[in-house]
């Protein structure tokens, strides 16, 4: 008993920073094609374990890394399916949530109860996440998101003593929220069968091109502004502002400055 405990692994702690920096590898790998289907491959996994754990000084292992990834992906789908069933309400500028009375999240949270989280704070990191999960996420929403036909696992639980009237408002419940879902899945298909390239792809060419551009300004490939630039410039806030800046003397100075500030924090 004693062996068995000194040899187990312990608990992953996920402080602000090594959120940070997990979803910041976890771009990387999605922007270097290491994440083909729903999740990384094998060599995605090698690099985020190796890369992770030499920033933080940590040693987790491939489980606890998948462990996250899928905790991360349960909230995406779930703050996305809440988005599309909100359409039209908007933010909440006092929370940065939706914007939507008591009656509306009583609805959603008795639904599903992981809609709980959302009601007084947005999803975190939402930019990153949606370069992550961009196109994965839908394949398994159902299974993020279960519901069950009406009366599916009525014997199992006996059911049929249950109050007639509150099995009728949970199958009701299920069946709205779960169009919700299906109506998600159906817009998310839709857009990448119409779309001629998916959304990485155009920010992965995006990225591409504004690298050129600082290696024109005079950064080669291995200098400490091409390496700024490739960890910046993986942030949408970051490419807004690059795109504005017109001297090549300017990015350069920009990308030492933000550099440096960005390690401050």
């Amino acid at each position: 008993m004693e062996n068995t405990s000194k040899s187990r692994k312990p608990n992953a702690q996920w402080d602000p920073t090594a959120a940070k920096i997990f979803n910041e590898i976890c771009v990387e790998q999605v922007l270097a094609n290491n994440r083909p289907q729903g999740c990384l491959n094998n060599k995605g996994y090698a690099n985020l374990i190796a890369q992770f754990n030499e920033r933080t000084g940590r040693h987790y292992n491939r489980s606890q890394m998948k462990n996250r990834w899928d905790a991360l992906k349960n909230n995406y789908t779930t703050w996305k399916t809440l988005l599309l069933a909100a359409s039209g309400l908007g933010r909440d500028p006092r929370t940065g949530s939706i914007a939507a009375d008591d009656g509306w999240w009583k609805e959603k949270i008795e639904a599903i109860l992981a809609c709980k989280k959302f009601r007084l704070a947005p999803l975190e990191n939402e930019e990153d996440l949606e370069i992550i999960f961009s196109g994965a996420s839908c394949t398994n929403v159902e299974e993020v998101l279960p519901f069950s036909p009406p009366g599916a696992n009525a014997k199992k639980r006996g059911a049929a003593h249950k109050s007639p009237m509150k099995k009728t408002k949970k199958n009701f419940r299920d069946l709205q929220f779960k169009r919700f879902v299906d109506s998600f899945v159906e817009k998310s298909s839709s857009s990448k069968s119409s779309a001629t390239s998916s959304p990485n792809d155009y920010v992965r060419q995006e990225i591409a091109e504004m690298l050129e551009s600082v290696i024109e300004a005079g950064a080669c490939e291995g200098s400490d502004e091409h390496f700024y630039a490739t960890q910046l410039l993986v942030k949408k806030k970051y490419r807004d502002v690059f795109t504005t800046l017109k001297t090549p003397a300017g990015k350069l100075a920009w990308l030492k400055r933000t550099w440096e500030e960005r390690k401050t924090r």
